[in-house]
């Protein structure tokens, strides 16, 4: 089994920080752990992406050590979304001046970029492209995760089978097969106590939560964590 907690260091193998895990990225159906989403920092300008079978380890400090050596972390692919939202009619009205053919959405709405997949070529203020209003209505959100994935992060609520939150995730406990094993609970919720809460209890996980099939009584009485 290892574990990996989330906020922990991800390293090379030659002790090279180069980020810290945010996110790790979950098939919903075999609870499979495929990728992990590093964050932004002191080495990055984006969000990484990094594979499981790029992690040789965790080692003794909770850290994550990446197969790579030192020099090759900028080869990792950047995490990229996007999202695409319902333009307005003045928005609409421009873009036919400026003579484009509107190509419509399945739904019958003409697509606009809200966020760029990068930000390397920024628009202008007044650009068509620029980002689109925080309340324009969503019509899908793009990334290039694998698909049919979910994230998990920290502070990913964990509900029991009533639908009463009991938790946050801190910790993912993982297989062999990389399949999820155990999730930890943080304490402080509803808990005074860290809750290990086993892989086969979880019913569903994506979205904003991880739904299980036990009570919060059930969960703390089976996994309290001293």
């Amino acid at each position: 089994m290892r574990d990996i907690r989330l906020g922990s260091d991800v390293r090379t193998n030659d002790g090279e920080k180069v980020g810290t895990v945010d996110q790790l990225v979950v098939h919903p159906d075999t609870l499979e752990v495929v990728s992990i989403i590093v964050k932004e920092g002191t080495f990055f300008t984006t969000d990484r992406i990094i594979d499981m079978e790029m992690v040789d380890r965790v080692d003794v400090n909770g850290d994550v050590v990446l197969e790579i050596s030192r020099g090759h972390e900028q080869d990792l692919p950047e995490l990229a979304s996007r999202r695409v939202v319902e333009p307005s009619r003045d928005m609409f009205d421009r873009i036919a001046e400026m003579g484009y053919l509107a190509m419509p959405s399945a739904a019958g709405q003409v697509l606009v970029m809200s966020e760029p997949m990068s930000d390397r070529y920024a628009p202008a203020p007044d650009s068509l492209f620029a980002p689109a209003p925080a309340d324009a209505p969503v019509i899908q959100d793009e990334d290039n995760l694998p698909p049919n994935t979910v994230t998990i992060e920290e502070g990913t609520d964990v509900v029991d089978r009533h639908g009463e939150k009991i938790g946050t995730v801190d910790e993912i406990i993982y297989a062999n097969d990389r399949t999820i094993d155990a999730i930890v609970v943080s304490e402080g919720w509803l808990f005074r106590h860290h809750v290990r809460i086993p892989g086969d209890w979880i019913e569903s996980a994506g979205g904003e939560s991880i739904i299980i099939n036990r009570s919060a009584a059930e969960a703390e009485e089976a996994g309290r964590v001293d």
